[in-house]
């Protein structure tokens, strides 16, 4: 379940009228551009040296132009590609937009959120623009590159405290420490491109996606043989265990061990991010449990469109099935469920969760369970905690918590049983 803090926002939302936020909305974009651009906060500016960024500035002035993304030569004069902030009040930049034609250059976009625009220019005619009184700030576009990964590192996950790993070829490693090793990871997204060497296990040959299901087909009328969008049906008669039409469902929704890829390619991002091997690569992705097994649950399509059903009823009965059999290896008797994340956020979802497993689920006020998490690990990598007991007994006594007890247990079981069925299936 992903974290989100949505309370807060709430509250702001409620308190603020559709004015108020736009103009917050505004503001608060016109400062992200306006820094990212390396401009400043917005001020007046003296000079029309003072408006132009330094690195455009040198490249002006180069004898020779550079090998730059946004510098270049065309029929002997130097042209250059730049973002230019606005001050004025139009907010169709009309004025500015024209001198830039004016001036031999052309207009690429205008921004909608701030004044802004995207243009090219000759060399020659910045400080032409930047002269003018509607102009805030100019700066090159300058190439932007993806970051190499050290998600390890940047969460405290590699360290001497929390754990170490050797390398080997075919995305094989030697852990030690805390590596995920025992844990299931369900991902409710667009599908785990399975075969991917991240996904792979400890040798780099089979893979830690032990299981999937696509519980799209569920709430799909068409895959039972019904026209959709029909009206006078009801659907739910084709789920009891008897139905053949349920047992045709059945066979469809497995999709275990199956050729498959995630086209839309968010849920393999995701299963990377929780449990990835990634160190054989030149920027090492390795993710944050690199030992879990990864359940798949397709929920959204290769456009990354879903259902809210099939959302919810993936959720609660992958987290059931994930817990009945820790139940059943480890012996242990399980006695609460505590959740965090954006989806414990609903009421519902937590109900219908208690009422399956029969028992109580437990969720904290706080569910930024990423935050908290990366504490956790800050923790123990510095040493300002000695154990995850320590750890979690500091996080238990932050927060308040809110219970949700067992309501109906006995109509679940049916359903347990059917989701079973199409997911016995595991890959060797």
């Amino acid at each position: 379940m992903k974290p989100s803090n949505v309370k807060s926002l709430s509250r702001l939302r409620t308190a603020a009228s559709p004015g108020m936020l736009a103009r917050l909305g505004a503001t608060c974009a016109a400062i992200f551009v306006s820094a990212a651009l390396g401009s400043g906060p917005a001020r007046a500016q003296t000079t029309t040296q003072g408006k132009v960024a330094i690195d455009l500035q040198r490249v002006i002035a180069a004898p020779l132009t550079p090998l730059l993304n946004w510098a270049t030569d065309l029929l002997g004069q130097r042209y250059v590609k730049a973002l230019i902030v606005a001050n004025s009040t139009d907010p169709s930049l009309a004025a500015l937009r024209a001198a830039v034609l004016a001036n031999g250059g052309s207009v690429y976009y205008r921004f909608v959120s701030v004044p802004a625009l995207s243009v090219m220019l000759p060399a020659s005619k910045v400080s032409v623009i930047a002269a003018r009184s509607d102009v805030q700030s100019i700066s090159p576009n300058r190439l932007a590159l993806r970051m190499g990964s050290t998600l390890e590192y940047t969460t405290g996950a590699i360290a001497p405290g929390v754990r170490t790993y050797g390398s080997s070829l075919l995305g094989g490693a030697s852990y030690s420490g805390l590596d995920g090793a025992g844990v299931g990871i369900a991902v409710l997204d667009s599908g785990i491109a399975w075969s991917h060497l991240n996904m792979k296990g400890p040798g780099g040959m089979s893979s830690r996606v032990v299981r999937a299901v696509d519980m799209q087909k569920i709430g799909d009328g068409t895959k039972s043989g019904l026209r959709d969008w029909t009206p006078g049906l009801d659907l739910s008669s084709l789920l009891a265990l008897v139905s053949s039409a349920l047992s045709n469902l059945e066979s469809a929704i497995n999709i275990t061990g199956l050729l498959r890829t995630d086209y839309y390619g968010h849920g393999t991002h995701v299963a990377s991010v929780a449990a990835g091997r990634g160190f054989y690569q030149t920027h090492d992705s390795t993710g944050v449990a690199p030992n879990a097994n990864l359940f798949d649950v397709k929920v959204l399509d290769a456009n990354g469109v879903g259902q809210l059903s099939d959302v919810l009823e993936g959720i609660v009965l992958q987290v059931t099935d994930v817990l009945e059999a820790m139940q059943a290896d480890s012996g242990l008797a399980l006695k609460e469920l505590r959740v965090d994340g954006g989806a414990a956020a609903n009421d519902m979802l937590m109900q219908l969760q208690a009422d399956l497993l029969g028992v109580q689920v437990v969720r904290p006020a706080n569910a930024e369970a990423t935050a908290l998490g990366n504490v956790a690990m800050q923790m123990l990598a510095t040493g300002a905690a000695s154990s995850l007991a320590e750890v979690r007994a500091i996080i238990d006594h932050s927060f308040p918590t809110e219970v949700f007890a067992p309501a109906d247990t006995a109509r679940w079981g049916e359903q347990v049983e059917r989701f079973h069925q199409y997911s016995e299936m595991t890959y060797a």
